[in-house]
């Protein structure tokens, strides 16, 4: 499908396309202005062949490839202040127009409640991204270096290198690269999804280094030119023995090395605890938000060897589905003895009290029949699940509880 020259939607290229069959069916794309359009296939009929292209931000673009909203809604309700156009191809013509979209028939629309795009009694997902465009074009923004082959050659000789850098720290040191180095399509990182990011990758080695009892802190110790890149140091409160930055790198490298083998990835996170998926599920969720592929370098001061793993962003969407299904089938269970402070069955509310420690949260609805004549104040032993939840928006991670069972103590 060529782009539509010439008209009211200013010069376009494409940026991503969700469908491809004998051409880009389901895509988006953007205009020299900045504005983002979501495009579709329409049915051809007397007039030509139909398109639909509607204007869209770019939460709704992720939204909708992550099944958030379906395609249905995404063209026939568009956003508050954007617009939909129809665009018919006419042998060497093209014309566009801004419609009303309850003035199309609705066959023109993909189906309602629609995830997947039907061509041809042909069913496409489009939880994957075929492909992505270069997008240079679309910032503004001047590199910090000098976007020049001998200023990045240079810079990257005068570079240390990880296993350099932790044989002289002594410490773990990593580079994190949000998109390969020199892909020239992501030039910046939204600073809260950063934020988020670098707080999900503490508490994923919080968590991961749980077993040896030594809190690990990771400290930012410099940028380097890249896309976007970070390197990283881990702060052990113990620098001798098995260290928590040992174990949580070691893991994290071969979750992220395994996203090529389906198999092996399953195999490593049925081998995670509940509160270890938790934690990955946050820290994947994170690179997600900022839409980019992930590399890491690591050096340790035991070898000279640099190790690596990257992941692409659409394997990221990948490990995110399968530890989604990981927190279902494994749910994150702690047992928790306290004084019952606070119950109410019309609202499914409880509260566990102990030495200042409060738990509080939903009765489930197999334990409501049970919890009748508990009393206030008396010493129970609870069996509670933990729900970790993501806010897609801030990237803080919510904590909320459920009580699965109640018994004296």
């Amino acid at each position: 499908m060529t782009l539509p020259l010439g008209t009211r939607l200013g010069k376009l290229q494409y940026l991503e396309v969700l469908v491809d069959y004998d051409g880009p069916q389901l895509f988006t794309c953007k205009n020299s202005k900045g504005t983002v359009f979501a495009a579709v296939h329409g049915p051809e009929d007397e007039n030509g062949d139909n398109w639909l292209f509607v204007e869209i931000s770019d939460l709704r673009v992720r939204k909708m490839i992550d099944e958030e909203v379906d395609l249905h809604t995404i063209f026939r309700y568009p956003e508050e202040g954007k617009r939909l156009y129809k665009i018919v191809y006419q042998k060497d013509n093209v014309y566009v127009k801004a419609v009303n979209p309850i003035d199309l028939p609705v066959s023109y629309f993909p189906v309602a409640d629609g995830k997947e795009l039907v061509l041809q009694e042909s069913a496409f997902d489009i939880g994957e991204v075929v492909s992505r465009a270069p997008r240079a074009f679309e910032s503004p923004f001047t590199p910090f270096w000098r976007d020049d082959g001998l200023v990045q050659d240079l810079l990257s000789s005068l570079r240390t290198s990880v296993s350099e850098a932790a044989r002289i720290s002594r410490r773990p040191v990593f580079d994190v690269t949000l998109k390969p180095y020199g892909d020239q399509h992501r030039r910046y990182v939204p600073l809260q999804n950063l934020s988020g990011y670098l707080s999900a990758l503490q508490r994923l080695f919080d968590v991961l280094g749980n077993e040896t009892r030594k809190a690990t802190r990771l400290n930012a110790v410099a940028v380097f030119p890249s896309s976007f890149g970070i390197r990283i140091e881990a702060d052990d409160a113990g620098l001798f023995g098995d260290t928590g930055s040992d174990k949580a790198i070691s893991l994290l490298l071969r979750v992220i090395s395994a996203t090529g083998e389906l198999d092996s990835l399953r195999k490593e996170l049925f081998d995670l605890s509940p509160s270890q998926i938790s934690a990955f599920r946050a820290y994947v969720k994170s690179v997600r938000r900022m839409g980019t592929d992930v590399a890491f370098e690591v050096g340790i001061p035991s070898s000279s060897e640099t190790m690596r793993a990257e992941a692409s962003f659409n394997s990221i969407r990948v490990i995110e589905r399968m530890l989604d299904r990981a927190s279902e089938e494994k749910p994150e269970l702690i047992f928790f003895v306290g004084n019952l402070r606070a119950v109410n069955l019309k609202s499914k509310y409880f509260l566990l009290e102990d030495e200042g420690v409060a738990i509080a949260g939903r009765i489930s609805d197999s334990l409501l029949p049970g919890m009748q004549g508990k009393g206030v104040d008396t010493r129970q032993r609870g069996k509670i699940q933990v729900r970790r939840d993501v806010n897609e928006m801030s990237g803080e991670e919510a904590t909320s509880y459920i009580l699965l069972g109640l018994d004296d103590a």
